[in-house]
């Protein structure tokens, strides 16, 4: 099989989106397209009841939308902490010639604060977001599903 060459165009319009996609962006786009989609594969999955698949569908709001946010908040953090971080050091002495100039500096940035973030991400899954999803569930769920009696 034949690896797939791309073009230079192409190719420049790739370098341009991961230059310009960071973590924070990457995860905003992430949920989005989650929220667009998922709560309505949940509302007709015909495999459960309805009131199950309702509480479902609340469910995912509430966790696309806490998860994202908290996503995009920590990653953005990450990134200016890691920006802060590059600042203090000492450019000459410690990072090597190719990453001198401005546009390998920000990918080395960006690339700090995404691992950074993620990492950051592992525990705020737990503290911060199962609560508030838990909060955005039951919220949606006195709204939105009409007790039987």
């Amino acid at each position: 099989m034949k690896p797939i060459l791309l073009g230079d165009k192409p190719m420049n319009f790739l370098t341009k989106c991961a230059t310009k996609i960071a973590g924070p962006e990457n995860r905003l786009i992430l949920g989005v397209s989650a929220l667009a989609s998922q709560p309505f594969i949940d509302y007709y999955n015909k495999n459960v009841d309805e009131k199950t698949r309702k509480y479902s569908v609340c469910k995912t709001i509430a966790k696309i939308v806490v998860g994202t946010t908290v996503g995009v908040i920590v990653r953005s953090l990450a990134i200016k902490y890691s920006a802060n971080l590059l600042k203090s050091v000492d450019i000459s002495k410690t990072l090597p010639n190719a990453l001198k100039n401005p546009e390998s500096r920000k990918i080395l940035q960006y690339t700090i604060g995404d691992i950074l973030g993620i990492a950051v991400c592992l525990f705020s899954n737990f503290i911060i977001d199962a609560p508030l999803t838990k909060l955005g569930t039951n919220f949606l769920a006195k709204k939105y599903i009409k007790e039987e009696k």
